[in-house]
């Protein structure tokens, strides 16, 4: 705690306060005023759950030293302070006055502030990205009266250790970090956040090139929670050169390095040309794990029932352009005999746009799971592989950025922000194009000069 002294307050530009939970009995008011009572500041963020609506719901709790806290907020109001109050889940309520303005004390859903820097940042309560109070309200209140209850009992269990001389310890804040599916969310957590904060508010739908490259992001589907490699059976299709065995070896050697090879088997559908399987069977060499064949779909059903006690088998396809006329035999083959297998098509990040379109549609049938997004340091411009999987509505698995293996295989879950980074700055660097409006006029003078 602050010693007070005669000394003048702490002087601040700027203050950011956020989830007091006032009306809840574990909330530390006292420490607060102290706090409040030793600065002063030009501006006053209070950013989230300040009032605990939901606690009082279930339990009436207001003692003299909560009024203290919102009289002291109030009176730096009144003597020039401007607050901002920028409601989170637990004060929801407040969210219907966005808007509203009582002289100092301002209401807003968001905010967005000028630093001293001339730096621009947009201030929120996290709970606008969390997809459990989003969509699933119920067990947002559920855990938060399990979290009630553990802030309750921080004030006891820190009572016992100042007997012994201990420092303060907050055992809510213990399990909550260590709970594995908030560290598994933190990425994509602080990824839509950035994200939102670089997106237009109120966007001119008629002139596009106003959208950020990273507004695609927000709308770019991943596989949520994807190890560098899951186990299971998995089949990589695509057209020809796609990288679909490329990436069979990145995954391959990604496993081996996680888990060993004893329990990975490696299998090849691809009879039609020539030396196709020896790139794989020199995977299969260096990593010690068996390569089988299949010509049929009969054939691939028998090598996977032999290998089923193998964690991960992976399966490469031959690759066909989608006007083949071996491509519907080969999803035959493929549907037949490895019907549970998950399906990863492979896209080249430097494809036209048409050819990838063209791709999706040949192998729609096979319902891929996802998509494995290749040769991204190849491409020029990730405008057209994009656009192919916003509109095909395609789940993005994996993306790989080079020849290194597994070093240039990377989960999409964990680079989103990346990719569109580097659309972004794909963008900028390209060279400027002719509208199709100055290729119309100039064409017509060329016309009538001939």
């Amino acid at each position: 705690m602050v010693e007070r002294n005669a000394f003048s307050p702490l002087r601040l530009r700027t203050v950011f306060i956020s989830d007091i939970h006032l009306g809840f009995k574990g909330c530390s008011a006292e420490l607060l005023l102290d706090f409040l009572h030793h600065v002063e500041m030009d501006r006053l963020f209070l950013v989230g759950d300040i009032i605990d609506v939901w606690s009082m719901k279930r339990t009436m709790y207001w003692p003299q030293s909560h009024n203290n806290v919102l009289r002291t907020i109030l009176g730096k109001a009144k003597r020039g302070t401007k607050v901002i109050f920028v409601p989170g889940n637990h004060d929801e309520v407040f969210r219907e006055f966005d808007g509203a303005v009582f002289g100092n004390l301002e209401i807003h859903r968001e905010y967005i502030h000028t630093g001293a820097d001339g730096r621009r940042m947009l201030v929120l309560h996290g709970d606008e990205f969390d997809s459990v109070v989003k969509c699933s309200p119920w067990l947002a209140k559920l855990g938060s009266n399990i979290y009630d209850v553990l802030l309750a009992a921080n004030p006891y269990i820190n009572w016992v250790r100042r007997l012994f001389d201990l420092p303060h310890w907050s055992l809510s804040a213990y399990l909550k970090n260590k709970a594995k599916t908030a560290v598994q969310y933190i990425g994509s957590f602080e990824d839509a956040v950035a994200l939102a904060a670089r997106t237009p508010k109120v966007p001119d739908s008629k002139d596009s090139s106003n959208l950020t490259v990273e507004l695609l992001a927000t709308y770019l589907r991943v596989v949520d929670k994807l190890k560098p490699v899951n186990g299971g059976v998995i089949a990589l299709v695509g057209a020809t050169g796609a990288g679909k065995t490329t990436t069979i070896g990145k995954l391959a050697t990604r496993w081996s390095m996680q888990h060993g090879s004893q329990d990975l088997a490696l299998v090849s559908t691809d009879g039609y040309r020539v030396g196709a399987r020896d790139q794989l069977m020199t995977y299969s060499r260096l990593l010690g794990a068996p390569l089988h064949t299949a010509n049929s779909g009969e054939e691939l059903a028998q090598a996977l029932e032999r290998l089923k006690s193998k964690k991960l088998i992976l399966i490469d396809t031959a690759g066909m352009g989608p006007r083949d006329v071996r491509l519907k035999e080969q999803l035959a083959a493929l549907k037949l005999g490895a019907a549970r297998a998950r399906v990863y098509l492979t896209l080249p990040a430097h494809g036209e746009a048409n050819a990838l379109d063209e791709a999706v549609r040949s192998f729609a049938n096979l319902t891929p799971d996802a998509c494995v997004l290749t040769k991204v340091d190849e491409a020029a411009s990730l405008g057209a592989a994009l656009s192919t999987i916003l509109r095909h509505k395609l789940r993005i698995a994996y993306l790989c950025n080079g020849q290194r293996v597994p070093e240039d295989l990377h989960a999409a879950y964990d680079r989103r922000l990346w990719l569109a980074r580097t659309a972004k700055k794909l963008r900028e660097n390209a060279p400027a194009r002719l509208s199709d409006g100055y290729l119309t006029r100039n064409l017509e003078r060329a016309h009538a000069h001939v």
